[in-house]
């Protein structure tokens, strides 16, 4: 029979092992929300330097011709249009990064179902568990029986 100290240490290992898988999975999720992150960050510097750019084509086509503002619009429409394709191409790099996540997550599920259908099938095979009784329910049950 396992002594108190045994069964903690035992209920410690089985609880490290158990959650496990949920700390993989949770490394997976910080990754996520990194990359996600850090993919935003340089989706709002493409909206600060459309900005900039915009605000610079309209200051030079004003402060060069007050009367013709076809050169201001068409100047813009083009800085438009590259910024359009930028915003493309990030759409893109999101729908890949959501692509990639996708399958980790995938795998590692399926890895932790692996697991746990393992665990749960090696529980069954060792059959009952003994559990230690402490020592002043021994001794109650010894002046009892006496």
């Amino acid at each position: 029979m396992k002594d108190f100290n045994q069964q903690w240490e035992e209920l410690a290992q089985m609880q490290r092992k158990a959650f496990e898988p949920m700390q993989n999975l949770n490394a997976l999720a910080l990754n996520a929300v990194e990359r996600v992150t850090r993919h935003n960050y340089a989706v709002l510097g493409d909206f600060v330097d459309y900005a900039v750019a915009q605000a610079g084509i309209a200051k030079t086509s004003l402060a060069a011709d007050l009367t013709s503002p076809k050169g201001m619009v068409e100047a813009q429409m083009a800085q438009t249009e590259m910024f359009a394709d930028k915003l493309r191409a990030r759409t893109a790099e999101y729908l890949e990064l959501v692509g990639e996540v996708s399958a980790q997550v995938a795998g590692s599920a399926q890895s932790v179902a692996e697991a746990a259908s393992h665990s749960f099938v090696d529980s069954k095979a060792e059959g009952s568990v003994e559990v230690a009784k402490p020592a002043s329910s021994a001794r109650r049950a010894s002046k009892k029986a006496a």
